[in-house]
């Protein structure tokens, strides 16, 4: 290949679509506005999609989980008195912390209970085993439980040091089973193996790269990528499953790609991304499609090629 055309080749692929997830997904769509109608929010606090692309949104003030499809249409709703977290498990049962009843109710994938149990806490998540793992913030710990509510495991206590915990709020757990825990007052990430082992860390208070102020919600990718909700920063970082910065997206206000305070992130098997804009009472996704996102300089050509 001639030097002419391997610099045609890598312009043409510096055009492509990128869909590796380790890059900043542009904007999709949104959807809701404020109000108590089928399609509107009063405060969406967490939003989570099945395998089938059903939405299912939960309003901490309309008391409800709300169904949409992927691009927004309204499907259903079912009471939840003060619902705080929601997450999905494999065949699309629905897990929702009951702030009202300090309990963790189970549906099936159209919102009829299957059980309950008594569990206080925020952020839920279901790991690849199916066990359900709650960020318990009054008694800063992780809770383990079984699908059917049996406590199997808890870890941690109050403080800073590693395997502490100031304010856990969001739980998310990867394909291997590793439990990612985002600290609001601590400011920080912990990563620990699906029995409670700490691995790793990271964050510190501040606006810069890496660091947060309040974090609350993560989702993990199928590529070990992390995303964070930075709730008072109004944005989205991502990182690497070790915590290493990967970039970030959005900044306070209403416009689209903008938030106000979001809380709830949730991604669907095409590694969109639903965020929670809590206080724009909205669903932003967010994901790659046909855009380019990305560019090549010359400057990096001319030192490939030279």
């Amino acid at each position: 290949m001639t030097r002419l055309a391997a610099v045609v080749v890598l312009m043409l692929c510096a055009w492509m679509p990128e869909t590796a997830r380790g890059q900043v997904p542009p904007y999709l769509r949104s959807w809701g506005s404020y109000g108590y109608d089928a399609g509107q929010f009063l405060t969406p606090v967490g939003v989570a999609v099945n395998r089938d692309g059903v939405v299912y949104v939960i309003d901490s003030n309309l008391n409800c989980v709300k169904t949409f499809t992927r691009d927004g249409r309204y499907i259903s709703q079912w009471p939840v008195h003060a619902p705080q977290g929601i997450a999905l498990d494999g065949e699309s049962n629905v897990y929702v912390t009951v702030g009202l009843y300090d309990q963790i109710a189970k549906f099936d994938r159209n919102g009829a209970v299957l059980t309950a149990w008594p569990a206080h806490g925020t952020g839920i998540a279901v790991g690849p085993n199916g066990n359900v793992y709650l960020a318990a913030a009054y008694d800063a710990r992780i809770l383990e439980f079984s699908n059917t509510g049996t406590l199997l495991a808890q870890w941690g206590s109050p403080g800073s040091d590693d395997g502490q915990f100031n304010g856990p709020d969001g739980v998310a757990v990867d394909a291997a089973g590793n439990v990612y825990v985002a600290e609001k007052y601590n400011c920080r990430v912990q990563k620990f193996t699906s029995s409670g082992t700490f691995l790793t860390k990271w964050g510190v208070f501040g606006t810069g790269h890496g660091q947060f102020d309040l974090p609350v919600r993560l989702v993990t990718g199928a590529d070990g990528t992390v995303d964070v909700v930075d709730n008072y920063n109004s944005r989205i970082q991502a990182f690497t499953s070790d915590g290493a910065y990967l970039g970030q997206w959005g900044s306070p206000g209403s416009a689209p790609g903008q938030f106000l305070n979001p809380i709830g992130i949730a991604m669907d098997g095409d590694a969109n991304v639903y965020v929670a804009d809590t206080n724009n009472s909205r669903i932003q996704v967010f994901g790659f499609g046909a855009t380019p996102t990305r560019l090549v300089s010359w400057g990096r050509l001319k030192s490939l090629y030279r």
